[in-house]
């Protein structure tokens, strides 16, 4: 789990969380990613600065700055490549997108994308770029960057290590979660010489009453590993606290974890049914007074 400011570490056993690390770091470290054996990246949503930070966890916890280096500013996500030896970052307070060779224990940037397209329909909200996500496909071939600002997704090519976006395409890839209509969006994928080809099979909304209320902005969109239940959350209205930012599932599929950046709860774990419906009563919850005050809860929460 991360705040401005701090990396949390906590122990969880079906039951209730125990914090074993809170770390100070730099900037804002709303997206991190962890990769074994003990590599933490953090992006600074606030600067323009990336880091790789030591994990150990072991007989005691730690988090120690190891590589530093500067980029986009407003990185909001990370998507690494098969082999973690490419990490592609979302900028989406700079309009771009960053490519990095992380191989060796290294942090180098190759390249800065600028985002294509032209502003969408909804001021202020659309009048620039702004990439989101960088999502590698199941092949492992290309990367699906979303730009919430262009209503485009930016396909980026990796092959012969070029890192190159070959087709920027006006619509909604795979599934998404559209935060400014608060519609869920599914489209089928193909694949040719020539790209990628994606056709819309069904819209939905993201209330069950099919109309959202004003000011509803959904945010957090997961498929489980049983590749048919989809979660998301409707970010400005509730979730078992306020503002719920981020959603993930547990490694054996079991609960789903929530981040609220306002309380009573802001950390949560449910437990999912094996009809794939979430228990309403929470498994475990940590308080909004162990990450900070009110409306400084976490952005960022997975299990690793």
């Amino acid at each position: 789990m991360t705040t401005t400011s701090n990396v949390f570490l906590a122990n969880y056993n079906s039951s209730k969380f125990d914090i074993t690390l809170k770390a100070d770091v730099t900037g804002a470290p709303t997206w991190v990613q962890y990769i074994e054996p003990n590599k933490l990246f953090a992006v600074n949503e606030n600067g323009n600065d990336l880091h790789i930070l030591n994990l150990e966890c072991g007989s005691t916890y730690s988090l120690t700055p190891a590589i530093n280096a500067t980029g986009s500013s407003g990185v909001v996500h990370l998507g690494f490549n098969k082999d973690n030896t490419r990490l592609v970052s979302a900028a989406y307070g700079n309009r771009t997108v960053d490519v990095w060779d992380i191989s060796s224990d290294r942090l180098r940037l190759i390249k800065t994308i600028p985002a294509p397209g032209n502003s969408g329909p909804r001021s202020p909200n659309q009048d620039t770029s702004h990439p989101h996500q960088a999502n590698l496909n199941p092949s492992g071939r290309y990367f699906a960057i979303n730009d919430l600002g262009f209503d485009n997704i930016m396909i980026l090519d990796t092959q012969d290590n070029k890192y190159d976006i070959i087709q920027n395409i006006p619509t909604k890839a795979g599934y998404v979660i559209c935060e400014i209509s608060n519609e869920i969006i599914v489209n089928q994928i193909s694949y040719s010489a020539a790209g990628v080809t994606i056709h819309q099979s069904q819209i939905i909304s993201s209330f069950i009453s099919g109309t959202a209320p004003k000011g509803a902005a959904a945010g957090g969109i997961v498929l489980h590993p049983n590749q048919k239940d989809l979660y998301i959350t409707n970010r400005l209205t509730g979730g078992n606290g306020v503002l719920p930012r981020m959603l993930s599932i547990s490694k054996s599929g079991k609960e789903i974890f929530l981040s609220n950046q306002d309380g009573p709860a802001a950390a949560v774990a449910f437990g999912i049914n094996e009809d794939s419906s979430i228990d309403a009563t929470p498994k475990a919850t940590l308080d909004l007074s162990v990450f900070s005050e009110k409306g400084s809860g976490p952005p960022y929460i997975t299990e690793i």
